[in-house]
């Protein structure tokens, strides 16, 4: 079993918590954050070692793998302090804040010899597995275009200070466009060639990052798809919340409904196909073991990982200069 840390007590680390208590090659024991009382909080919790400095938890010899749960403009330092520390590494998804530092946390894993992983839970999620058997069967036929949307109240609540600033990695493009990107590609099966978007802030001036995107893509294989995520006001009746995925093929249509649902068209209407569940996060982590234990790459590989930050960038350039954008 590997020793598990988490690096950032945020919203997420809960759902690893868990994961890690069912994981077949990984334990938690130990977690940290610069705040005392959430780490007291957790740690009551999960029964695991406490720490409140990166530097003492990477010094422990019971962590072998450490999960980068932290701000995503504190992806890239602490990736690097964990490799040199010679930990495997997990990261919450996007892998960083531009794909420079993407390169330099390549080129650090790689020098120290462990394994780096970008969790992007979409592809780990039992319905968009179903929906990708179903589309790489064929039954369907060819996928003509797709359309992903996220729309959500704000929350105000439940946002931390750094979600509400691009400059520290916020805004609704990293946290949600993020998710859509790898889905749509992931589900049609290519990288993103092209995009055209527009990325503003308009239902909350007083934040310092977008809340309201809008792109259109095209795909190295020629499928054409938008993604939308807005985030709007936390007052009645100011919106219908919706999230999914919709593929239209040649021979029928599939959707993917809020994570947990799959229909698909042969006829002319909707049939839901029967998904079981299952708990992403652990099976995150136990294809992430399996790969360390197997010496292979990662379960999602590197280039995805810096490609979602490519077209992320570019999206923002895009809407900055009206320009469709190529992605390098």
């Amino acid at each position: 079993m590997y020793g598990a840390a988490i690096l950032g007590l945020g919203r997420v680390s809960r759902g690893h918590a868990r994961a890690l208590q069912h994981a077949k090659g990984a334990r938690l024991v130990a977690a940290c954050d610069v705040d005392p009382s959430r780490v007291d909080r957790f740690t009551g919790e999960h029964d695991c070692a406490g720490e409140t400095d990166m530097d003492r938890l990477l010094a422990r010899p019971d962590v072998d793998i450490v999960l980068v749960a932290l701000p995503h403009g504190l992806h890239e330092e602490a990736v690097i302090k964990a490799a040199r520390a010679g930990k495997h590494i997990i990261v919450e998804k996007p892998m960083a804040m531009d794909t420079g530092a993407c390169d330099r946390m390549i080129a650090a894993a790689s020098a120290a010899g462990v394994q780096l992983f970008i969790a992007h839970t979409e592809r780990f999620i039992a319905a968009t597995r179903t929906g990708k058997q179903i589309l790489d069967s064929g039954e369907v036929g060819r996928p003509v275009m797709a359309t992903d949307v996220w729309y959500q109240p704000f929350r105000r609540e439940t946002r931390q200070p750094w979600m509400l600033d691009r400059s520290r990695g916020g805004g609704f493009l990293q946290m949600a466009g993020s998710h859509m990107i790898d889905r749509l590609v992931y589900l049609l099966g290519s990288p993103v060639k092209s995009v055209r978007a527009s990325v503003r802030t308009v239902y909350h001036p007083d934040i310092q990052c977008d809340d309201a995107v809008l792109a259109f893509m095209e795909l190295e294989n020629g499928v054409p798809c938008t993604f939308a995520t807005v985030s709007y006001k936390d007052t009645p009746n100011a919106g219908v919340e919706a999230h999914g995925v919709e593929i239209l093929c040649t021979d029928g249509m599939v959707k993917v409904d809020q994570r947990r649902r799959v229909f698909v068209s042969r006829g002319g209407h909707y049939e839901e196909i029967p998904v079981e569940r299952n708990e992403a996060n652990r099976v995150e982590w136990d294809a992430f073991t399996d790969s360390i234990d197997r010496g292979d790459p990662p379960p999602v590989p590197l280039e995805h990982a810096r490609h979602v930050v490519a077209v992320m960038e570019a999206c923002e350039h895009s809407s900055a200069s009206g320009q469709t954008v190529q992605i390098a």
